[in-house]
């Protein structure tokens, strides 16, 4: 059986991963520097016509007024451009309300710089999230049997340029993945549904999601900016509550059943080992009684429930015999 993790992409090794974020701090380390220099430039330039409105006022050519002119535009400015990208999100950058590009990875993050305002960033959260996959109100099996559902589709935004121009991308994988189990519940009989595993029921809904995903040319919904990461189905049950009640019932004697059959099996095993000691079998059973229903109990004069008077007394009567079997053969 092919596991859900065979559908998904693998991560990229951890040294590429760290070559690249190596990369992208470098990158915004260079943003910086360039909308420094940028800023200071800009600030120098627009010094050159104020030194006419700094005569008119008497200030004159002071290189003074100038250097305060040109230090507080271009931090002004600079810090205008200055964006800081929380942890977790990815930066997409925007050329006069445009996205610059149609795919990539985005700006890390970080601080990074852009000229305002012909170009800005946007944030967009890529944390890897869950979104809400349960059906209650159930899907029909095979056998035209409601069954209900709770679980999760673990995803995170891996093009945030890609993200940005689908609507509702998450909302469309969710309903998919609904989709999805319905298909899986209707290959499958009420009781099979119940009773079925819940880790091959998720990986079985995994394949089928991303059949259709890739079926419609959207590989993990890469097209929708998307990565699609482990689906978890971790509980199934009957929507009709008197047929979950049977079904829990059943379960419930078929563990009622093993457990007496173990019990059965210990009361003969220490039934032998009393007949084996010498011990008639009516006083074997006796005596693997008290000791299945109560380990390391022994024999006494209290009247055993639902023992004949006759039997209790010889029981009473050869009580010590069989404790003189206990110390030197019973286990």
């Amino acid at each position: 059986m092919t596991s859900t993790t065979s559908t998904t992409p693998e991560e990229p090794p951890a040294w590429v991963q760290m070559e690249e974020e190596a990369a992208q701090a470098a990158m915004s380390q260079i943003s910086i520097l360039v909308g420094a220099v940028f800023s200071l430039l800009l600030a120098l330039v627009l010094d050159l016509p104020m030194r006419h409105l700094f005569a008119l006022i008497g200030l004159g050519d002071s290189l003074l007024v100038n250097g305060v002119f040109v230090l507080t535009v271009g931090s002004l400015y600079f810090l205008w451009g200055l964006d800081n990208i929380p942890i977790g999100f990815r930066g997409v950058v925007l050329f006069l309300g445009r996205r610059l590009l149609r795919n990539g990875k985005g700006l890390s993050e970080g601080y990074q710089w852009t000229p305002q305002p012909i170009m800005f960033i946007r944030q967009v959260d890529c944390k890897p999230k869950s979104i809400d996959i349960s059906d209650e109100e159930g899907a029909y099996t095979s056998d035209g049997v409601l069954i209900a559902t709770n679980g999760i589709q673990r995803l995170r935004v891996g093009g945030p340029y890609r993200f940005l121009g689908v609507d509702d991308a998450v909302l469309s994988l969710e309903r998919l993945a609904r989709q999805a189990v319905r298909i899986v519940m209707k290959q499958k009989t009420a009781v099979q549904a119940r009773n079925a595993d819940k880790k091959d029921f998720s990986d079985e809904v995994a394949r089928v999601l991303h059949a259709q995903l890739y079926s419609t040319n959207n590989p993990n919904a890469v097209m929708w900016g998307l990565n699609t990461g482990t689906t978890i189905i971790d509980d199934i049950w009957a929507v009709d509550e008197k047929l979950e009640a049977a079904w829990a019932a059943q379960v419930r004697e078929q563990a009622e059943g093993v457990a007496e059959a173990v019990q059965t099996a210990r009361r003969r095993e220490q039934a032998q080992q009393y007949i084996n000691m010498g011990a008639s079998p009516d006083l074997a059973v006796i005596a693997a009684q008290t000791d299945v229903e109560k380990p390391h109990a022994s024999i006494s004069a209290t009247a055993l429930p639902g023992i004949p008077g006759a039997i209790t007394a010889a029981a009473n009567a050869l009580a010590e015999a069989i404790k003189g079997w206990s110390g030197s053969g019973r286990k």
